[in-house]
C-alpha cells in the first residue's frame, strides 16, 4: 500500500491518518447524495468501506406535465 502514487495515495493518507472524507454520489442528470464517514478500506477500483457514515440524499422532483390547451373550455 505504500507504493500507491496519484488520487488513491490522498485516500490512503485519509485511512492512515483517519481523517473524515465527503463521498459525493452522482445519477445521470446530476447529484444524488453525499456521504460523510471515515475509511476502513479501499480498492484499486475505487470501492470504498467506510464507518460512522452519515448519508444525506436528494429526492428527485417529479415533473408533471400541465395538459395541452385550454382545459376550461369544455366545461363552459
Amino acid at each position: 500500500m505504500k507504493t500507491i502514487e496519484g488520487p488513491l495515495a490522498v485516500l490512503r493518507q485519509c485511512k492512515e491518518n483517519n481523517l473524515k472524507i465527503k463521498v459525493i454520489t452522482r445519477h445521470e442528470t446530476g447529484i444524488r447524495g453525499t456521504l460523510t464517514g471515515y475509511i476502513v478500506a479501499f480498492d484499486r477500483l475505487w470501492n470504498i468501506a467506510m464507518k460512522n457514515v452519515t448519508e444525506s440524499w436528494i429526492r428527485k422532483k417529479s415533473r408533471k406535465t400541465p395538459p395541452a390547451g385550454n382545459v376550461n373550455s369544455k366545461f363552459l
